[in-house]
């Protein structure tokens, strides 16, 4: 009984966490962070590049699957990195 329980109450809690948005780190070539923000879920946001003050646009699916949207041009090495949920 204890034991379904636990799962019950981390089962929501990680529904609940998942619920809210994606935590996602822009990085460089040289894999250095350079921006970050959170993505609501099946939406898109903007994230700051500090280096070169350019703004990307990304989206988060449901399962926070990241991608750059449309025909942003992105610097060559650029890619995104899910930290966690926000």
């Amino acid at each position: 009984m204890k034991f379904t329980v636990a799962v019950c109450l981390l089962a929501s809690y990680t529904g609940l966490a998942a619920a809210a948005g994606c935590q996602v780190e822009l990085l460089n070539i040289n894999q250095a962070v350079v921006g970050s923000g959170c993505v609501q879920m099946n939406y898109y946001a903007n994230i700051y590049d500090s280096i070169t003050r350019a703004g990307y646009t990304v989206n988060a699916n449901n399962n926070c699957g990241l991608s750059f949207s449309g025909s942003q041009r992105i610097p060559d090495g650029y890619s995104l990195r899910r930290v966690g949920y926000c």
